[in-house]
């Protein structure tokens, strides 16, 4: 037998973490400038859609060989298992958002990148002299 829990989780997740990086590409880009980080109502409505967006999709079967969508378990406890579904994928979001995004993770993420390449290309040039002898004298010239 297969638990398909985890399935769920990292479903939850990867959702979630999508939603983040979309809001947060959306309050930057040129295109929409409409959508700022001021702007508290929107970002949660485009957080609380995205949220849905990531419940309903948990929920529903898409057959593209039959061109079909399948709605399943449109009962009250399935209704009921799907706002469960959004309030965990609002609350992945959320923990998402604080741990990486508003504590700016990526701009340390992409410094880090940064020093990395920059300590890659100084190994590529070749081991760095000890402290306080003398470098190389350049070459002379060629006549």
């Amino acid at each position: 037998m297969v638990d398909n829990s985890a399935n769920v989780v990292i479903t939850h997740v990867t959702t979630s973490g999508v939603v983040v990086f979309l809001i947060q590409w959306l309050k930057k880009s040129r295109h929409f400038p409409w959508i700022t980080a001021e702007k508290t109502k929107l970002l949660r409505a485009l957080a609380v859609i995205g949220a849905a967006a990531g419940a309903v999709g948990i929920h529903y079967t898409w057959n593209p060989a039959a061109h079909s969508l399948t709605i399943e378990n449109l009962t009250i406890a399935g209704i009921v298992g799907m706002a469960v579904a959004l309030v965990k994928s609002f609350v992945t979001q959320e923990i998402i958002y604080q741990s990486a995004a508003k504590n700016g993770f990526g701009e340390t993420l992409a410094e880090i990148l940064r020093l990395m390449k920059q300590a890659n290309g100084a190994l590529a040039a070749g081991p760095a002299p000890p402290p306080g002898a003398a470098l190389p004298a350049e070459p002379a010239a060629k006549p």
